[in-house]
């Protein structure tokens, strides 16, 4: 399952969801996606939600994937001139040219 949850004049809305995740089956794995996130954005939805896997799109600071207890997904956006970037995700994921647009690669 993936939680895509969007901020609203710069405050988290992370705390509304525990009513709504208590019925999430068990066994069910939670991926957060974040774009160009802060190391704190990421803590407290993993401590409020429970995240099982953290994955991440945009520009933003590698280091924020250090240390985590969760496994971490790095979205590569690929182009022609486009380079792997340094990072240390558990994984890649290679998406197009123009995020969301369908197109192939």
């Amino acid at each position: 399952m993936v939680l895509s949850l969007h901020q609203a004049n710069g405050k988290s809305r992370w705390s509304k969801l525990g009513s709504w995740l208590q019925g999430i089956p068990k066994g069910v794995q939670k991926v957060g996606v974040f774009v160009s996130p802060q190391r704190e954005e990421v803590e407290q939805a993993c401590q409020v939600v429970g995240l099982d896997l953290i994955q991440v799109h945009g520009p933003m600071d590698e280091t924020i994937l250090q240390d985590l207890p969760q496994q971490t997904i790095r979205a590569v956006q690929v182009g022609k001139d486009a380079a792997l970037p340094e990072t240390g995700a558990d994984y890649l994921l290679f998406d197009a040219p123009v995020a969301g647009s369908g197109q192939t690669f």
